[in-house]
């Protein structure tokens, strides 16, 4: 149906009105009329029920969110006997039918149970098969039997086939492939991992936002299974060794960190040291290198426990990594600097600025002498240290850092290139410190332009360089720029942080002044209620918590709420004690 008739037809049988949430539904059901049907009666009856009469259609898709698609058209089927079968269960039926009767089939579908209910390239799937299956060696045939597929649809884009669903299909291939046996399913998991990270140079921004959706459904379902079942499999599978595995889940990591997948990341490092640790305990080097994957706050790469808020996890991954490296590689590696540069950036969020400095300083003397001054790790190491000076308040010493790093990085790498966005975003800092708005506003918005082309619109560091031109804008009187600047930054961190990430709860926080001055008190203080439920579920000692909880506990004396803005600040003077000690005067 078209999206105006599917809203109308939910409208028409279910009673209620609600425009927005339709367009939802009807998307989520794909327009198809059986299925709007199905959902606007099940709306209906619940609504005239004497149990949740306020029933709406918010309620439905959570429902449907939770995979209670079967039970919702039981109704349909079980009040109009002109359809004495609902549409999973014919879906069903059918979906069985083929799987049973193509073994190629079979192993597509199984694999679609493994992703995400979104697009999947064509070359991922038909390599996935042949991996199920040795004997199948003719990618065209393949290819041919699965586009004759009655359940499928395809798209054709400039990088590639790609194979989607019915969201009907997707819910009922989830259910039927549920009933296999363990050892199947994580079988089948890791050859479908195995599959995604062959892919794993076609990252490009189009390839890898597609991709990403899939790797987190997938390192979920891994998880689902115990250690020892997961490990077990990876002994039976003779092709692949334990060194393969981890060279996959690391690909796999690296591309959930680029996309600002975190969470799905730490997994998947996770789940390499668990097999260093199991097959070869004594590898020390290949422990290392995990725990730096695990524990950078490298703007490069990584990002995983810092962006997660997880500083003290972060701190105690580098810790490792270092202690070994220095053991296995002495001091003057190159690996020993990249550590020392990582470890050198949590010391700095902790605020051990002291332990901060010797690190960086200590990256920068080897780079130096082992790289050239002109190499591109020296650039980044004077990137850090010019964040360290900025923190430290030497705003001309880290003028000239950040300077040094983005003469290097174009040079070196071109003008698109992140590190030079990051010298530029960083730039903008310095100056907007040193009230030179207008040169801090062209720093800003070159880093955004470069960004936005490459990690993409939804990346965290998108989310910082917005939140950062708000704050000029704002200094420069442009309220309505600054609001938008502020919203989407909010945008990207709530989709890609933690809930209680501090970042998250600074964005509410300057949203909630910013609408404070505005006059819209309503928003301000909705904002400074999520700003202060976010602060609450946080553990971080990070100074930038403290911060945010002085800001929050303005704003709630602006509006009378002074045992609130009582609790912030003694939190803030907590934090900042435990951190700096009792006797320091910040």
């Amino acid at each position: 149906m078209l999206p105006d008739d599917a809203s109308y037809l939910l409208r028409l049988l279910s009673g209620v009105t609600d425009s927005e949430v339709e367009k939802e539904i009807a998307r989520a059901l794909d327009y198809q009329p059986l299925a709007l049907a199905s959902a606007a009666i099940y709306v209906k009856q619940v609504r005239e029920s004497k149990i949740a009469s306020k029933f709406g259609w918010t309620d439905f898709l959570k429902k449907l969110e939770k995979g209670q698609r079967g039970t919702i058209e039981d109704i349909l089927a079980e009040t109009n006997p002109s359809y004495p079968k609902t549409m999973t269960t014919v879906t069903t039926l059918a979906l069985e039918k083929v799987m049973k009767s193509d073994r190629v089939l079979d192993h597509l579908f199984i694999f679609l149970s493994l992703c995400a209910p979104h697009p999947i390239l064509k070359d991922i799937v038909v390599d996935y098969i042949m991996e199920m299956e040795n004997e199948l060696e003719d990618k065209d045939a393949i290819g041919l039997k699965i586009s004759r597929c009655p359940l499928l649809l395809f798209d054709e884009e400039e990088s590639g086939v790609y194979i989607r669903v019915h969201g009907i299909v997707h819910y009922v291939v989830n259910s039927v492939t549920k009933r296999s046996a363990k050892d199947k399913q994580i079988k089948c998991i890791l050859r479908a991992a195995s599959s995604f990270s062959k892919f794993k140079d076609q990252d490009s921004l189009v390839v890898g936002t597609k991709i990403v959706p899939h790797l987190v459904k997938v390192i979920k379902d891994f998880e689902d299974f115990s250690f020892e079942e997961r490990i077990s499999q990876m002994a039976q599978i003779d092709n692949l060794t334990s060194q393969d595995y981890s060279n996959v889940f690391t690909a796999l990591g690296n591309m959930c960190s680029k996309h600002s997948q975190y969470p799905a990341a730490r997994s998947y490092f996770s789940a390499v040291l668990e097999i260093a640790e199991l097959r070869n305990p004594s590898d020390e080097l290949q422990k290392a290198n995990i725990y730096n994957n695990l524990g950078v706050v490298h703007r490069k790469l990584g990002l995983v426990y810092w962006h997660l808020g997880d500083l003290k996890q972060a701190k105690g991954c580098l810790e490792r990594a270092l202690d070994v490296w220095l053991k296995k590689l002495g001091p003057d590696h190159v690996d020993v600097a990249a550590c020392h540069d990582n470890l050198g950036g949590v010391y700095q969020q902790l605020g051990d600025l002291k332990g901060a400095k010797d690190c960086h300083d200590r990256a920068l003397d080897i780079r130096m002498k082992k790289l050239g001054p002109e190499h591109v790790d020296v650039a980044m190491s004077y990137c850090n240290l010019g964040l360290l000076h900025w923190q430290l308040g030497d705003l001309n010493q880290a003028k000239d850092c950040h300077k040094r790093a983005l003469d290097v990085s174009l040079k070196k790498l071109g003008p698109e290139h992140n590190d030079v966005a990051m010298s530029y975003h960083n730039l903008g800092l310095v100056h907007w410190q040193l009230a030179d708005l207008k040169q801090a506003k062209d720093y800003y918005e070159k880093a955004l332009d470069i960004w936005l082309k490459n990690p993409g619109p939804e990346h965290v560091y998108i989310a910082n360089c917005y939140h950062n031109l708000g704050l000029v804008h704002c200094q420069l009187g442009d309220l309505k720029q600054t609001k938008d600047c502020l919203e989407r930054a909010l945008d990207v961190r709530v989709k890609k942080l933690a809930a209680d990430h501090v970042d998250v709860a600074t964005s509410y926080n300057y949203l909630g002044l910013l609408y404070w001055q505005l006059g819209d008190i309503k928003q301000a203080k909705d904002c400074n209620e999520r700003a202060h439920n976010c602060l609450k579920m946080s553990s971080s000692e990070h100074v930038t918590v403290a911060d945010t909880y002085i800001n929050v506990g303005v704003l709630h004396n602006y509006q009378g709420q002074i045992q609130e803005a009582k609790e912030c600040f003694d939190r803030a003077l907590a934090i900042c004690i435990n951190t700096f000690g009792p006797e320091d005067e910040k």
